[in-house]
């Protein structure tokens, strides 16, 4: 196969995958393979559905397993993986669903599904040693935790998410006041944490995150509104000691 009739059939044969309806592949396949090629088709839906599924769980539970399938099919088809391993596949996700007609609805879905991201994230990010109040005092430098995310949010995914970890939750909406709210995860001592943090604390990440690589630029004793902001930063994991490990 020249090298041309190879790019012709990657693309018709990816085409062809996405899209049930593209008959252009079958050039290159035999006729009597056509039943194969659609089991290996449904083959990779299932596997990226059951990753997005396995990413974003209480997502699917809050929207039905139907429409969580009839999103993920859309998704699919428009979103093929990028690497080998589907650990980062669905990052997008949030993104896609908020441009969906369908989810219109459900205002807070796409930021919920943010959230679900972030935590996923925080989970398989690299270890670092957290920067303690105690360790605070001497400190030279530090920076975020790896693990370290934050979603702002117009609509109160907290208390929703919070409503989401009961052992038998309901699929129905819970009697939550529409608020705007911020959450924080970080990973401290091994387990993911997902806390509600006021304006003022959100900010102070945001700082942190806008500055990325360049953290001796913030003044963040001027953008401190209250010691009691960063205290309560300091204890759920935010930082990282940079300065511990470091030899001496």
């Amino acid at each position: 196969m020249a090298d041309n009739e190879l790019l012709i059939f990657q693309r018709d044969f990816i085409k062809a995958i996405l899209d049930e309806r593209s008959e252009e592949i079958f050039s290159f396949i035999r006729e009597q393979d056509r039943e194969r090629f659609n089991i290996y088709r449904n083959n990779v839906y299932y596997a990226l559905g059951s990753s997005l599924a396995s990413s974003y769980p209480i997502t699917r539970r809050i929207v039905g397993a139907e429409f969580f399938l009839y999103l993920t099919s859309a998704y699919i088809r428009n979103n093929i993986p990028t690497s080998p391993s589907l650990i980062s596949y669905g990052k997008s996700f949030p993104r896609f669903i908020e441009t969906f007609e369908a989810c219109a609805s459900i205002p807070y879905l796409a930021d919920f599904c943010r959230l679900e991201r972030a935590w996923l994230e925080a989970l398989s990010a690299r270890d670092a040693p957290s920067l303690s109040v105690k360790d605070f005092a001497g400190i030279l430098s530090f920076d975020l935790h790896p693990a370290t995310r934050l979603v702002m949010s117009d609509y109160p995914i907290f208390s929703i998410w919070q409503h989401q970890q009961a052992e038998s939750p309901s699929t129905e909406a819970p009697p939550i006041d529409l608020v705007p709210e911020c959450v924080l995860i970080t990973r401290k001592s091994e387990v993911v944490k997902v806390s509600n943090i006021n304006a003022d604390q959100a900010n102070i990440v945001k700082l942190f995150f806008v500055n990325k690589g360049n953290i001796g630029s913030i003044n963040w004793r001027k953008n401190l509104q209250s010691q009691d902001n960063f205290l309560r930063l300091l204890d759920v994991g935010t930082f990282e000691n940079v300065d511990k490990g470091k030899p001496s």
